[in-house]
């Protein structure tokens, strides 16, 4: 199979684990409107060992509450979202990656707010992809382009930034994902570098943990990062598996493996966690979002089959608020908004 050399495409579709998507020069080649035709080709193989067993009718399970967007740059229109979060306060958070921007929006899709940030001693927004709400309600952007993070207030004034190109501590490689725990340290999936990496509020380097491989702790083109209950989950998307580490780093468990079967995952890109421990991981080949407990029991799978509207084509990030789950869906340029509806008794 040729590798994906293009570098949006290579961060939400399959490419060849032992050809993976290519740097360097691969970075000039992204291009606004990539297509995603290339997942209908990848889906061909099954993954091997045990699959969890399926749902019972009493498990939770998704319920369709709406969705907004379409392609286009008007104030509420989207071009490519990626990233999406929800704010304390409830409102929306969407990286607009195509259109350079970040868009706020309501918990039902009413349009709030746009933001291109023209920071001072950083680069303007150029394909933000991932974004992340600290408890102290301040944002934070990871963009894949200028590899760097940028932190704004809740009503888009530019804090600072930090980052650059590189594979020293505090550089990156393409940041594809961020998030923030209790204690306000931002997380950040570090793509081409293999790792995760953590800072404090203001940028300051930490620590990093993972590395290029595929063995337990190991990364390979992780994605997507969530952290909760003093616990990191690392969407690890070219392993096809999720991960659980401490907040210092040391590995905890895995989750997943490559396949079709519930459990199984096609590039995982996307992780989020409930209030209630659950993981609900925006699974991208497969065109699914998968729930799971919190000890990893396969609880529900969703995609969209309706034929008046565009099948769910390529969730590449989730977000919750409560029971409420949001899937940004790359190719249709839209928020699709869920509801994780309790089990019945």
């Amino acid at each position: 199979m040729t590798p994906e050399t293009d570098r949006q495409k290579a961060l939400v579709t399959h490419c060849d684990p032992e050809r993976p998507p290519l740097g360097g020069a691969a970075r000039a080649l992204a291009a606004a409107g990539a297509s995603l035709a290339l997942l209908a080709g990848v889906l061909l193989l099954a993954g091997c060992g045990p699959s969890p067993e399926p749902a019972s009718e009493t498990a939770p399970q998704y319920r369709l509450v709406g969705m907004w967007g379409r392609r286009g740059a008007a104030a509420g229109e989207l071009n490519g979202p990626m990233g999406v979060a929800v704010a304390p306060s409830g409102e929306v958070y969407v990286a607009d990656a195509e259109n350079q921007r970040i868009q706020k929006f309501s918990p039902a899709g009413d349009f709030l707010a746009e933001w291109k940030p023209a920071p001072t001693g950083a680069p303007p927004l150029e394909k933000p992809v991932d974004v992340a709400v600290s408890p102290a309600g301040d944002v934070y952007v990871a963009d894949y382009d200028t590899d760097r993070i940028y932190r704004l207030t809740s009503g888009g004034r530019f804090l600072g930034a930090w980052g650059g190109n590189g594979e020293g501590p505090g550089r990156f490689r393409s940041p594809s994902g961020v998030d923030i725990d209790d204690a306000g340290r931002v997380y950040v999936a570090d793509f081409y570098n293999h790792r995760i990496q953590v800072f404090d509020a203001e940028g300051r380097f930490l620590r990093r943990f993972g590395g290029e491989g595929h063995g337990p702790g190991r990364l390979y083109y992780p994605t997507g990062v969530a952290v909760s209950g003093g616990a990191c989950y690392v969407a690890d998307a070219y392993n096809h598996r999720i991960q659980k580490f401490t907040l210092e780093g040391g590995f905890v468990s895995v989750l997943g493996g490559e396949g079709s079967q519930p459990g199984q995952f096609e590039v995982p890109s996307g992780v989020a966690v409930d209030p209630e421990g659950n993981l609900h991981v925006a699974d991208s080949g497969n065109h699914r979002v998968q729930m799971f407990s919190p000890d990893g029991r396969f609880l529900a799978a969703w995609e969209l089959v309706n034929n008046a509207s565009p099948k769910l084509h390529s969730p590449v990030r989730v977000a919750v608020r409560g029971r409420d789950v949001y899937l940004s869906d790359w190719a249709n340029h839209r928020i699709i908004r869920l509801h994780a509806a309790r089990a019945e008794n």
